[in-house]
């Protein structure tokens, strides 16, 4: 019963297998975007050509959603493909705004005042870290425990979905429970090897 129970919170707590591989991929596309931006413009920042490269910024952006030739062509897709991921920011104890940008406009001016080249945060216990830097350290970070979590919770189904079996297919069990049961199958065979 037990089981059952934890079971039944596990399955209702949990994200939908498909959802959470939507996510993880979301992830790693933000990040892939982000050390492309990184690694195209480092050390190219020139006032007098800010319209230029916000041009290229939109351009990168959208070429790393989308195969069509240029941003809102009749074909283009980037804005419905587009799932970026920001660092949500604390506001009177709670999480303010999406955790995902969903246009190549958004993104642009995620990009502009949140990861402008040069801009720097503090970065927790490390002192002051170039925005960018800090995007891409705390992505992963996040990516890495999502991902731990999500296999967490797989595993443990899994545990939970063989104990509900080995319960209604073992009298032992089905009358004291399968760690019980486990424990007298144990006992009984180091009786057995004396």
């Amino acid at each position: 019963r037990d089981a059952k129970q934890q079971l039944s919170r596990l399955k209702k707590n949990a994200m939908d297998p498909q959802k959470a591989q939507q996510m993880l991929h979301n992830i790693r596309k933000s990040i892939e975007l982000a050390e492309k931006v990184k690694d195209y413009f480092t050390g190219t920042l020139d006032v007098a050509k800010v319209q230029q490269r916000r041009d290229k910024l939109s351009k990168l952006i959208h070429d790393h959603y989308c195969v069509c030739p240029n941003y809102g062509c009749p074909v283009c897709q980037a804005d419905s493909r587009i799932r970026f991921r920001i660092i949500m920011r604390e506001q009177e104890g709670s999480l303010v705004g999406p955790e995902f940008l969903k246009s190549v406009q958004h993104v642009l001016e995620y990009f502009e005042s949140e990861l402008t080249e040069g801009k720097e945060v503090q970065s927790f216990g490390h002192g002051l870290t170039l925005a960018l830097d800090h995007y891409i350290i705390i992505t992963k970070r996040t990516l890495r425990s999502r991902t731990t979590t999500l296999e967490a919770q797989a595993r443990e189904a899994q545990e939970l979905k063989l104990r509900i079996e080995t319960l209604s297919t073992d009298p032992l069990a089905q009358r004291h429970g399968s760690k019980p049961a486990a424990l007298v199958r144990y006992l009984e065979k180091i009786v057995q090897a004396c």
